[in-house]
Parts: C-alpha cells; structure tokens; sequence
C-alpha cells in the first residue's frame, strides 16, 4: 500500500468535510466549492485518469448519497457525485475516442481501428467465457436494466419515479472507466495490454484512508452527541441528514445511534484486516503460536504501540492493523444496524469456514481431525482456530473499551444512564414493534404482492408499493400511515419487482461469478489476504441487501464494480 497516498488522501478528505461544513453553514459557499472541485477533478482527469477514478471513488467511500456539495438548478439539486460521474465518463470517453482516432491515423488502411473495435466486442461478446473472464457477465444484467427502464415507461410509471428509480443503476458505466485505469496505466491504448496496474495499491491507501476518516468521523459525532454540546449539536445533526451522509438517532438513556450507510465499506475494511491478522505467518506476539493467553498479549500491544518507538516496519504495520480493526468493528458495534451486525456474522462464517480450509490444504484430512479430536495443540487446525477466536475475542473487548472511553469520557460532563449490554442485545433481539421494524415488516406482504402480479418481466423502474408504515415522519403526513414509495428496504425483492426474475438471476450469476474466479485464481492454500476480505465483502454486501438495498445504490454498485475488476485483472498484489 502506498502510505504517503494514504496520508495525503486522509488530509484531503478531512479538509474537503470541513468545506462541506462550510458549505452548509454558507450556502453561497457551496455553490463556489462545488465548481472549484469540480473543475479541479476535471484536470486531474485529463491529466491522468486513475487520479479521477481515485476520487470519484473516494467520495464514494466517505459521502453515502453523494450530497457533501451540491448545486442548486431549478429546485433541482445536483449532487457532487452526479457531478463527478460525468466528468469521469466524459474525460474516459473523449480520451478513448481520441485514441481510436490516434490509433486509425497510425493504418492508412485502418487494419489497426477495425482491430481495435472487433478486439472490443470480441471482449464483451466472446463464448465461452475464459477461465477469468467476468466482463461478459455483466452483458445479461446491463440488458435487463434496459428492459427495466423501458418496462417502467411502457407499464405508464411515473415519468419523475422511473428517471430517479433507474438513475442509480447508471452508476454501472463506471465499469469502462475502471477496467481501463486497472488494465492500462491511461486508460487507453492503441494495443491492449495485459500488463498488471499497480493502481491497486492506491486505490487501497484511498480506501483505507477514506473507511479511517468515516470511522474517526462517527466517534467525533458520538463523542459531541453523548455529551450534550448543544452549542453545536443542532448543527451538526442538520449538516448530517442534509448531506445525506447518515442519520443521528437517540436510542435510550442518552445513548445515540451514529449510522453512515457507508458504514458498510468499514465493515469490508474490517474483514480484509482481520483476515490479515488471522491468516498471516509472522513471529509478532499476537500472531505466535504459544499458548499463553492472546487477550494479553492483544492488550501488551496495545500498549506497546503506545510507548515504544523502536519498532520495526513490520511491527508497526502489524500493530496498526489491529488498532484499526478495533476502530471499524467498534463502528459497526454503535451504529446500531442490524443489517449490518447480520453482516458481520456471516462473514465471520465464512472465514471461519476459510481458516478451516486453509489449514486443510496444509495437512492430510484424516490427521487433521483426530487432533482436532485429541486437543493436541500443535495440529494446525487447532491453532488457526484457536488463533482466529482468541485475536477475535480480544478485538471486541477492545472495541468496547473505546466505545466506553468515547461516552463516557468525563471532559465535558457525559449525560445518559443506560446499560450497553442491555442495549446491544435489546436492538439485535427486537425484530418487531420498533418502527422501523413493523415498517419493514408490514411493506413485504404488500412487496410480494406486486411481484407475483409480474414475477417473468418485472414492473420495470418506477414501480411503486403502498402500505402501512411506522414511521413517525410518515404519520406526520398520513393519518392512516400509507406511505407509497418505488424505494424498498428488501434489496432483492426490488431487484425482482423492477427487472423480472431474469434480472435476479442475471444479477446473482454475476456475483456467483465473480466469487468463483475469486477462489480459482487465488488458490485456498496461497490466499492475499487482501483478496480474501474484498470476497468476503461481496458476500457481506450482498447479505445485507436481503433486508437493506445496496446493490441497486452506487455503495454497492462501485464495489461490484471494483472488485470485479480487481479479481479478473488478478491484481493481487
């Protein structure tokens, strides 16, 4: 990973949150910080894309709906991410016609044009696919969302719910974008390359950098928020909500829920570092094999990162990758998501299920299991379980730890008499009477419903529900609280309403295919942890979309996208 990238992303982005702020408090700012960067991101663009891609995708990562800055047309706001996505697409554009001009100026005979075009659809078209080709699944998909927007227009949907309905799904043309900064250092080439762009590198500083400063973000809003510093709460609590970035809710006993709907991003970040820590061969002390307890030596390194100022490159990458994993996984604790806490537990699952694997292949089968059996201590399986439960074990109480700190803090004086346990439990048990919950509940029913009456070709885009709803800003203007909406909580089922279930099953293949070029190319035995984490994300994201949509928002679009194009390039490094 490129560490300067990584500090000098995490100070721009810490600036570009105290604009936004700015931005909010002045709204004549915002419309002059929205053209200024802008126009900057445009530069970079046509100076070198990947510079581009870096940002759009780092505000991504930080700005959930992409309303940090926006400009104001008409009583229409355009977002910053809006803004961003066209100037990419056009500079990719523009740059990759150029280069078709270039290249067919370099053939009086143009052999070098047809062959750059018939390379292109032969890319896209190519049956059977090769062995790593995910490009080609895309194809099905990217029809069905065609189908989608024209079903919507033919059904008679709402013009304005079919354009805003369908407007998420644009964000998948940032795979030409992607793919090109990932396969070529520019993006465009006369000849196509199969060289590997250390673009993954940078783009691992921006993501981390982005995922560190919406974690420290979170704490900031929970540290002011349960102390009461009214003189800037209000706000604060505006700025948040207006820019989209999330919501701040009182829970009980002056206990406040913070929860970024980019918080799924630091879970993903959370997974690829605890798979580094449990998978990685090393004589740190928290990685060691004795059989001294790993709670204390968690806690001793803690410490000693705190006081020691002689480690090692190693030690220090090491030591910080804990810390880090302490600070996402105590964000996904406090922002109270369900969802995401679902998340959390199948991806435990699944890289349980890989550490057993993993010591598999290193062992015969047969002798694996009678030590597992016979508790011998140095079976492989054994440590790596042992290894994988006890960092796991001492993350959490560390992450509790700093959740308590930052509450409880006694500068200025911390308000709220609540019980955390107590909380914790009664929001993960509590799947029914919170309004939120029977919102949920109550619109299935009603989803369902609307499916079967076009479950082959889909209700298209801008196809719309109504039912009863909890919510109190619902009831606010509804007496009876029906509340009709073409936006819906159950990911999947909305993907079914509005492409049909051959959009679902367009959908689902791709993903099972990128998981499995995942594991092919990247033998079990051998694994990059990085890699390991990123599939785990995919298979968290799409989890999580059962009951929240994120693969038909840009969150998880853009991360489809990325890592598609990261497993099929075997970017593994």
């Amino acid at each position: 990973m490129n560490f300067k990238l990584f500090k000098t992303t995490f100070l721009f982005i810490v600036l570009i949150e105290l604009l936004s702020i700015f931005a909010y408090l002045i709204p004549e700012f915002n419309q002059i910080s929205f053209s200024i960067i802008v126009f900057v991101v445009l530069i970079l663009s046509l100076y070198n894309l990947r510079w581009g891609l870096s940002i759009v995708l780092a505000e991504l990562f930080i700005s959930s709906k992409g309303y940090l800055f926006y400009l104001g047309l008409g009583g229409l706001n355009i977002s910053i991410r809006v803004a961003l996505w066209l100037v990419l697409m056009s500079v990719w554009f523009s740059k990759y016609i150029l280069t078709l001009c270039r290249c067919k100026e370099r053939n009086n005979n143009g052999m070098i044009w047809q062959s750059r075009i018939h390379h292109y659809i032969k890319g896209l078209l190519r049956h059977p696919a090769p062995h790593n080709d995910i490009k080609s699944y895309f194809i099905p998909l990217f029809i069905f969302i065609a189908w989608g927007a024209i079903n919507g227009l033919l059904q008679g949907n709402d013009f304005h719910n079919v354009f805003f309905d369908f407007n998420g799904w644009v964000y998948f043309s940032l795979i030409f974008p992607v793919y090109s900064v990932f396969n070529k250092n520019q993006g465009v080439s006369c000849v196509p390359k199969n060289t590997q762009s250390p673009f993954l590198n940078d783009l691992s500083a921006v993501f981390l950098a982005s995922i560190s400063w919406i974690s420290i973000k979170t704490f900031i809003l929970l540290y002011i928020f349960s102390h009461e510093m009214t003189s800037v709460m209000p706000s604060l609590y505006r700025w948040v909500r207006t820019t989209g970035v999330g919501e701040i809710t009182l829970i009980e006993g002056g206990f406040y829920r913070i929860f970024f709907q980019s918080h799924i991003y630091v879970l993903i970040g959370f997974f690829a570092l605890f798979s580094y820590l449990i998978l990685k061969n090393t004589k740190n002390v928290i990685l060691s094999a004795s059989e001294e307890s790993r709670v204390i030596r968690a806690i001793r390194l803690v410490a000693k990162f705190f006081t020691s100022f002689r480690m090692t490159r190693g030690e220090f990458f090491d030591y910080t990758t804990f810390n880090l994993s302490v600070l996402f996984l105590a964000v996904t604790i406090i922002n109270f998501s369900r969802s995401n806490w679902v998340g959390l537990v199948v991806g435990l699952g699944v890289l349980f299920l890989f550490v057993i694997l993993n010591a598999a292949k290193r062992n015969e089968e047969s002798y694996i299991m009678t030590r597992f059996f016979t508790g011998d201590q140095n079976d492989t399986l054994v440590k790596r379980i042992y290894r994988f439960i006890s960092i796991f074990l001492a993350i959490t109480i560390m992450s509790f730890v700093l959740i308590i700190i930052i509450v409880k803090f006694p500068y200025p004086s911390p308000t709220g008499s609540y019980n955390a346990g107590e909380l914790l439990t009664k929001r993960a048990s509590q799947i029914s009477g919170e309004a939120g919950v029977s919102s949920r509940w109550n619109l299935l029913p009603e989803l369902w419903k609307e499916i079967k009456k076009a479950p082959i070709l889909g209700s298209g885009f801008g196809a719309t529900v109504t039912y009863k709803s909890n919510d109190p800003r619902v009831l606010e203007t509804s007496i009876n609280g029906n509340y009709t909406t073409y936006a819906f909580e159950w990911g999947w089922l909305d993907i079914w309403l509005k492409l049909g279930i051959g959009g679902l099953i367009a959908y689902s293949l791709l993903i099972s295919r990128i998981l499995h070029i995942g594991f092919v190319n990247f033998p079990i035995s051998n694994f990059k942890f990085q890699i390991l984490g990123l599939l785990i994300g995919l298979i968290v994201i799409s989890t999580i979309n059962f009951f929240s949509p994120y693969l038909n928002h840009p969150l998880g679009i853009g991360y489809l996208i990325l890592i598609a194009a990261i497993v099929e390039n075997k970017n593994g490094e």
